[in-house]
């Protein structure tokens, strides 16, 4: 959070974590006299929220946020990814991720079932509807390592909403070479360039409509870079060049 906002300059960028946003937009952006980038994250809560009038401010250069929840896109707000759970938390598994995709590269013939991976704690109703169609195998509780390496022996991993509407599942199973179906949200145009099989609701995640779909998708370019860091911070820091040029 700015302690000084007199210290934002043209094209600032500013990192904001979004359970902040109802303080930062009352009391701090008021007080900016310039033009700037935002980044929200680190939240389960949603962006743009209910500050989506702000993206019309002309002190919102543009806004990277995670968990979007506004359709269609603003042209002033590009979804952000979850990603990885954050190694300084619980939840971040790091040298089990790159443990993993290191023996997962020197195994060129992996194999894979034409199965919905379902590993899904609470969503229970998604859960069963999926069930029901006789295309998915669900797994029970099991040591994080162990989940990683079984998700990776399916061709498709459901992936309903996280706490927030976006969840680590989605990139964990991108990151193994699965295919993530999704529900449509927000979130759609974050996927763009990825092999995504987005849904319109439940009851379509049939071995048909999943198939057509991934049929669409597979011999589509890949944006393999959209799964790491260095592509968002070159978005990021492209804009304000761009601003600043």
């Amino acid at each position: 959070m700015i302690l000084d906002p007199r210290r934002v300059v043209p094209g600032s960028i500013i990192f904001i974590d979004a359970s902040f946003l109802e303080f930062f937009f009352s009391a701090v952006f008021k007080t900016l006299r310039h033009p700037v980038i935002l980044i929200t994250q680190n939240s389960d809560l949603p962006a743009p929220g209910k500050f989506a009038h702000y993206l019309d401010h002309p002190n919102i250069i543009h806004w990277f946020g995670q968990n979007c929840d506004i359709k269609p896109l603003h042209p002033k707000f590009t979804p952000i990814p979850i990603g990885l759970g954050n190694p300084q938390w619980k939840n971040g598994k790091t040298k089990i991720h790159d443990a993993f995709l290191k023996e997962l590269a020197e195994n060129s013939d992996w194999p894979r079932k034409n199965l919905i991976y379902i590993n899904v704690r609470g969503r229970v109703d998604v859960v069963a509807q999926v069930e029901k169609n006789n295309f998915s195998f669900t797994a029970g509780p099991k040591p994080f390592k162990d989940y990683f390496k079984e998700m990776a022996t399916y061709r498709y991993v459901l992936s309903p909403f996280g706490a927030g509407l976006d969840c680590f599942r989605t990139w964990e199973a991108l990151l193994v070479g699965c295919v993530p179906v999704v529900k449509t949200s927000g979130l759609d145009p974050l996927y763009q360039g990825l092999p995504v099989v987005i849904l319109d609701d439940w009851s379509e995640c049939t071995e048909e409509i999943v198939t057509k779909k991934y049929e669409q998708l597979k011999n589509r370019p890949v944006l393999k870079e959209k799964l790491f860091m260095d592509y968002w911070a070159r978005l990021i820091i492209d804009m304000k060049k761009k601003f600043l040029a």
